[in-house]
């Protein structure tokens, strides 16, 4: 009886450690930028995981875009490894170095195609954002602003 309860707590923590283990991974996609219509280099934006509400950025980590990928000037990847729960992605560029999300600076989401920031899970691909420049006609139809 002993060894058949030592038997079933074993597996029971082996399914734990297996379980937990398949919920870490990787958070990955792409940014674009797009500015007066074109398609721009995303070099030098920033990557944010994000938690909390709607559109607010409660940061959970974040990196710097060094390059587009292939040198291509139209995308650039970015992957968070080691997250375990569905975050938000936010993508944005400081154009005017005040350290402010405002007017003219390159800001996107990703996006759940109903206009709200959608949380992407570990594990998955298809985080991928397009940038606008705020306070632009493209931005506002974008963050659903209107325009």
């Amino acid at each position: 009886m002993k060894n058949t309860n030592l038997r079933f707590l074993a597996l029971a923590l082996l399914a734990a450690a297996c379980q937990s283990q398949a919920a870490v991974g990787a958070i990955r996609g792409t940014v674009q930028a797009v500015v007066d219509g074109q398609v721009a280099d995303p070099s030098g934006a920033i990557v944010m995981l994000c938690d909390g509400p709607g559109r607010e950025c409660k940061e959970v980590a974040r990196l710097a875009l060094q390059g587009s990928e292939g040198g291509d000037g139209i995308s650039a990847a970015y992957v968070f490894t080691g997250q375990s729960k569905p975050l938000k992605v936010r993508a944005w560029r400081d154009e005017n170095g005040n350290g402010v999300v405002d007017r003219g600076d390159l800001e996107g989401w990703y996006f759940d195609g109903l206009g709200d920031p959608a949380r992407l899970s570990p594990g998955g691909y298809g985080g991928d954002i397009t940038m606008y420049a705020v306070g632009s006609l493209e931005w506002n139809e974008y963050a659903g602003i209107g325009g």
